[in-house]
């Protein structure tokens, strides 16, 4: 792509899309020019696709404040053992309450919105096979929470901070160990 032609040029052709400069060829020259100096690049298309949940359960439902970890595979594809790459979804809070025409304003009542409905359930989303599973791991479960942080280190999510019932949830680490068939939760108090 020339930088420094003159308008003339850049605007050539007859405007029917058939020229040279026009669509896949400008698109190719962009890319390939974005991509050696750090320039802007194309969005990604996408499709959508539909999950799969065999019981009602087994989807995350609506909620807010939740977090969504990917995390890697375990063990060698076509292996006995073999657990594919999961998206983990966890916690978050089904409702909002409080008075939304008033949203962001607090009265001396408490007045606003609130979450509510905080959870501690935990989903998995199988990308290999585009299922939704709700998923009871072993151990004692960190207490429902929203608006909490969780991040994949290997094939474990951390998760910790957050709102709940009892207000914030800041003292406690949750480990989502997920090496196993069965998940298992592992608390770190600090």
């Amino acid at each position: 792509m020339d930088v420094d032609s003159s308008p003339e040029e850049a605007g050539s052709g007859n405007g029917n899309g058939n020229d040279e400069n026009s669509n896949g060829t400008a698109r190719e020259e962009l890319q390939a020019s974005a991509s050696l100096v750090g320039g802007p690049r194309l969005a990604p298309t996408y499709s959508v696709v539909n999950a799969i949940l065999e019981k009602e359960e087994d989807g995350p439902g609506p909620r807010c404040g939740h977090t969504l970890t990917a995390v890697a595979a375990v063990g060698e594809e076509g292996k006995p053992g073999y657990i594919g790459p999961r998206l983990i979804l966890f916690g978050g809070a089904t409702a909002l309450e409080g008075n939304s025409a008033n949203a962001g304003t607090q009265t001396s009542a408490g007045g606003g919105i609130r979450l509510s409905g905080a959870t501690a359930d935990v989903h998995c989303y199988d990308v290999l096979t585009n299922k939704w599973s709700r998923i009871t791991p072993f151990g004692e479960p960190p207490t429902p929470r929203a608006a909490h942080v969780a991040t994949a280190v290997g094939t474990m999510v951390v998760i910790q901070g957050g709102i709940g019932p009892a207000g914030l949830s800041a003292e406690d680490l949750h480990v989502l160990d997920l090496t196993q068939q069965r998940p298992r939760w592992h608390r770190f108090d600090f």
